[in-house]
């Protein structure tokens, strides 16, 4: 039996986070937006479409339910790149951030929301 190894509990949701590699200070990048794919109190699945590198540290703005928005930091943990089947060939990353720096506040607003969900969903 495979054993679960995620400490916290994650709940799929589609919404949008706005985020910033900060690892390298001579990138002058603005906040990019992407889709984010499921989020927990430890970190968040992202679908990026500029590359990112494994400890990659990102300034994160997640939009969450009820005009809720928090800000974070978060490192770049695992990555698995996609080709896009198109004309241009483009590749997607999807990539796992742990957060590194979120306040208490906004990591428990997180498992509110993570748990009311699921609450009504698996009914």
């Amino acid at each position: 039996m495979k054993k679960e190894r995620r400490r916290f509990v994650r709940l799929d949701m589609t919404t949008r986070v706005k985020w910033k590699n900060i690892t390298d200070p001579n990138v002058r990048m603005s906040l990019i937006t992407d889709p984010l794919q499921d989020i927990s109190a430890g970190g968040l699945r992202l679908m990026a479409y500029q590359p990112l590198e494994l400890g990659d540290e990102l300034d994160l703005e997640i939009a969450l339910p009820a005009n809720n928005l928090i800000t974070a930091r978060g490192k770049v943990v695992w990555i698995k790149e996609f080709t896009q089947a198109s004309e241009a060939q483009s590749k997607i990353y999807q990539a796992g951030v742990e957060f590194i720096e979120i306040e208490d506040k906004d990591k428990e607003l997180i498992n509110k929301m993570v748990f009311q969900f699921r609450t009504l969903y698996l009914k």
